[in-house]
């Protein structure tokens, strides 16, 4: 699978930041964002569980790497994190996937 077909299921929801949206995304959708975000082709990915309360955002930052924050714990703290090591199928389906670019 190629980061075009993950453009072709983008929608646009936002121009200032731009952002992009795909509903119900597959697990194939997931691993590509992560990998243009490693690519540097992207900014931050979130995968956002509405009914778990949940936000995860992934991120780089500019000194450290990849940072995650987890919304559902208690004092979310940024982690590094590899993108090319989250396994992405022990995640639950997410509701939606957002791209910042």
């Amino acid at each position: 699978m190629s980061i075009g077909e993950l453009v072709k299921d983008m929608k646009k929801v936002s121009d200032k930041p731009v952002i992009y949206s795909i509903k119900k995304p597959s697990k194939d959708k997931i691993k590509l964002a992560l990998r243009a975000l490693t690519e540097g082709l992207v900014r931050q990915v979130v995968l956002y569980y509405p009914r778990e309360y949940k936000v995860i955002h992934i991120y780089r930052d500019r000194k450290e790497g990849f940072k995650l924050i987890d919304t559902s714990e208690k004092k979310p703290n940024p982690v590094l994190v590899n993108p090319n090591e989250i396994d992405v199928e022990s995640l639950n389906e997410p509701y939606e996937l957002l791209i910042f670019t």
